[in-house]
């Protein structure tokens, strides 16, 4: 890990007398909110490991020394109105409490903010699916000494380390997988979690509550204007019918895959048979267990019928499955709507944030990106940010935000740039106006960057047209 020079200050801070609350050997899951009642503590045993937990509270010494002024500047040298100050004052009362938060056990209190705090903010975390990505990423030293066939099993992936992570997911459907690895602290393949905060919330542009379509590929927050274009789309969307729903002919997962997979026919029919809208939730450990070899790359599939006053047809639905979990949408007709809790993002950003921290960011909200990321590049609030992974979800990509061309997309990397940040874009999908966006082709995380040598702050990502590097080309990106 290395960090910028010239942009930060390094600050000392004591530690807060808060702390002073925790136990030395017990590790708590906090579980809070509305409607859940007084809090459920859960002792944990479990020891973490990482040497980055053996200086709580002290310095971090990541890097070459940093800028005393605690501010970045624009490229004439002008201060971001509303740059983050390392001196302004703080609440004492947390206006955003989390949800549930998990403490390793052999950590005695918080980390305090500042002092090279190594800190990860994952955003659209659904189920943990990109988790390992930002944590492990693929390394290009190992690849080269590794031989490609043994890509798929060997260890080729670096190491980074987190003091503090930070996962926000509004989809309150994923509620009970966090809650499963904030207990046990364990991600996948046992891997040791840090102090982590959990939000079942979404962030935006101010605190309120908003409209949030329930989907399986991607649940997101929706506009009138969203359901205007859905329904173009689609005739029967967030239209309520009266025939008979959903029938299950057949349906399958792991098809593609080397060993037998599962025949999910009768597991899908319980679910969804007779319903106008179904959400489906494919669990591996529910159907028996991973297939090994294949849990990066397996396919879903299902044909059903639909009986709707709106139409009647019958429907193929494919969709790929990373990793142990997945909603699936099925849909005659009808729209799952919810009112959701919404956060003012920059406001959370400088409570939780010290202008010290070294501070890695994934955001992939299904449109949402746009208005909260232009507002932090208004208040200077995303100079608190070191790296952003950024999947942005122009127009090209998809039937949504008719009004974000692939170009509001680059001129944010440009204006995130300019403030100081390492900027990476998270996916992009092939342009392709002769081709359905289903059969076009998605590029993800470290693996596209290294395939096709995509580099830091290549703000034309999204529309170069890449060729993979010779030496990486059998690198999966996807599974592909």
């Amino acid at each position: 890990w290395r960090r910028r020079g010239g942009m930060r200050g390094k600050h000392l801070f004591a530690l807060l007398g808060f702390a002073a609350g925790w136990l030395t050997s017990t590790v708590f899951v906090t579980l809070s909110g509305p409607g859940q009642g007084p809090p459920i503590e859960r002792s944990l045993g479990e020891q973490h490991i990482g040497s980055q937990h053996e200086h709580v509270g002290g310095v971090h010494d990541h890097g070459p020394a940093h800028s005393q002024q605690g501010h970045r500047r624009m490229a004439d040298g002008d201060l971001i109105p509303g740059a983050p100050d390392p001196n302004a004052p703080r609440s004492t009362i947390n206006p955003y409490p989390p949800d549930m938060t998990y403490m390793p056990p052999n950590q005695k209190e918080p980390f305090e903010r500042g002092n090279g705090r190594r800190v990860l903010i994952e955003i659209g975390a659904r189920d943990g699916d990109s988790l390992w990505s930002l944590i492990r990423p693929f390394s290009k030293e190992k690849l080269r000494k590794t031989p490609p066939e043994k890509w798929a099993t060997a260890d080729v992936h670096d190491v980074r380390e987190f003091d503090v992570m930070y996962i926000i997911e509004a989809d309150p459907e994923f509620n009970p997988y966090w809650e499963k690895i904030l207990t046990t602290g364990e991600y996948f393949n046992r891997t040791k979690m840090p102090e982590t905060y959990f939000y079942n919330k979404a962030v935006w542009t101010e605190d309120s509550h908003l409209n949030f379509e329930l989907r399986g590929t991607g649940s997101r927050i929706i506009t009138e204007q969203d359901k205007k274009a859905a329904e173009k789309s689609d005739p029967g969307h967030g239209k309520r019918g009266s025939g008979k729903g959903i029938k299950v002919l057949e349906s399958s997962l792991g098809s593609n895959c080397e060993l037998p997979g599962y025949d999910t026919t009768r597991d899908l029919a319980r679910a969804c048979d007779g319903k106008q809208y179904c959400r489906y939730r494919i669990d591996m450990w529910k159907l028996g267990g991973d297939i090994d070899g294949c849990h990066w790359r397996k396919i879903f599939k299902a044909k059903y019928t639909c009986d709707d006053d709106n139409f009647q047809q019958e429907v193929a639905l494919e969709s790929k499955v990373e990793g142990d979990t997945k909603n699936i949408q099925l849909v005659c007709a009808g729209l799952l709507e919810m009112r959701i809790e919404a956060m003012n993002f920059d406001k959370w950003l400088r409570y939780n944030l010290h202008p010290d921290d070294f501070v890695v960011m994934k955001i992939d909200i299904e449109g949402a990106e746009i208005p909260v990321l232009n507002r932090l590049i208004e208040t200077g609030g995303v100079q608190l940010i070191d790296e952003m992974l950024y999947e942005c979800h122009y127009h090209e990509l998809t039937w949504q935000n008719p009004e974000v061309p692939v170009s509001m997309c680059r001129r944010q990397c440009e204006q995130m740039v300019e403030q100081g940040v390492d900027f990476y874009f998270w996916a992009r999908r092939e342009i392709n106006k002769n081709k359905r966006v289903d059969d076009l082709r998605t590029q993800e995380t470290d693996a596209w960057w290294i395939k096709y040598g995509v580099e830091k702050n290549d703000c034309m990502a999204l529309e170069h047209k890449f060729e993979p590097i010779p030496e990486f080309e059998q690198i999966k990106v996807l599974g592909m």
